[in-house]
């Protein structure tokens, strides 16, 4: 008889324990079989072919210790008791991971506290897997308890996609993982480049060159921003081209513009400063005739 066995199982799995009754070579089968999980009885399967006992005692079990029992004893009086000391380990509750910023040079991420199960929460720990090296997942940071937060500065993909899981680890080794995290890290745009400003009447019209950097992802528009004083634009318009026209303005009055781009991460800085003044045209004066000019030759022929 050995006592003070330990079986560790999770609920929720339909644990199945076997265990083998042998007669200790005395040839007589078990005519007695008694199985108790914390002294109270539990059904059990037997194979008289296998001698084994077989007990499935399905998720209602509750986490903490237990005590399975089986006792057997044949037809000449033999008997003879086994005992398990059984531990039912429940895992902390998963993370659920968010992303807090992405950019070229790095991810934030942040996630909801775990409650524990059986054993006290011990730490998280944050698995990273990069397509362009594979899909395993690979540790790269131990976060303590108390900590919900992490950044990643080692992006060497910015435009591609990277996976992150989150595990909560407890004293016992359980452990929970959040549903993976996908995210393209992209950042804003750069500047648009070689703003221009050409004024004709009551107009302005504007041209500038994308910006030497997307950030990762297409430019999706640009913001044009106007003022009549120098550094004082304000947003006035949103176009998707690389050219504006400008109406309805004062002739006389000067206009200063400039041009952001835009991507899925948000607005870049703004271009140089560009400004035109529009003015009217002019008409030809028509208030005073215009005379023909003649030009006379007289030429000397020598006669009087």
């Amino acid at each position: 008889q050995q006592n003070n066995n330990s079986i560790y199982v999770y609920p929720n799995n339909t644990p199945t324990i076997r265990i083998k009754i042998s007669d200790d070579g005395s040839g007589v089968s078990p005519s007695t079989i008694e199985v108790k999980l914390d002294n109270s009885p539990v059904q059990y399967a037997y194979s008289s072919k296998e001698g084994i006992v077989t007990v499935q005692y399905g998720d209602s079990i509750s986490s903490g210790n237990h005590t399975l029992s089986i006792s057997a004893s044949d037809t000449t009086g033999n008997s003879s008791t086994e005992s398990f000391s059984i531990l039912v380990n429940i895992p902390p509750t998963a993370p659920v991971v968010s992303l807090t910023s992405a950019d070229k040079t790095s991810v934030s991420l942040s996630w909801t506290a775990s409650t524990e199960g059986t054993s006290p929460l011990d730490h998280y720990e944050l698995y990273k897997a990069i397509p362009d090296e594979g899909i395993d997942f690979t540790l790269i940071a131990n976060v303590p308890i108390g900590t919900n937060s992490y950044t990643d500065n080692n992006i060497q993909y910015p435009s591609e996609r990277i996976y992150y899981i989150v595990r909560t680890v407890d004293t016992s080794g359980n452990f929970a993982d959040s549903i993976p995290l996908t995210v393209q890290p992209v950042s804003p745009p750069s500047a648009p480049q070689n703003l221009t400003a050409t004024a004709s009447d009551s107009e302005v019209t504007l041209n500038w060159d994308a910006p030497s950097d997307n950030g990762g992802a297409a430019i999706t528009n640009y913001k044009i921003y106007r003022s009549t004083s120098s550094g004082n634009e304000t947003y006035y318009h949103t176009t998707s081209s690389t050219s504006y026209t400008d109406t309805g303005l004062a002739n006389g009055t000067t206009y200063y513009y400039k041009v952001s781009a835009v991507n899925s991460a948000g607005e870049g800085p703004k271009s140089n400063e560009a400004y035109a003044t529009p003015q009217a045209l002019s008409s030809p004066n028509l208030s005073s005739p215009i005379w023909p000019m003649f030009r006379y030759n007289a030429q000397h022929t020598g006669q009087c």
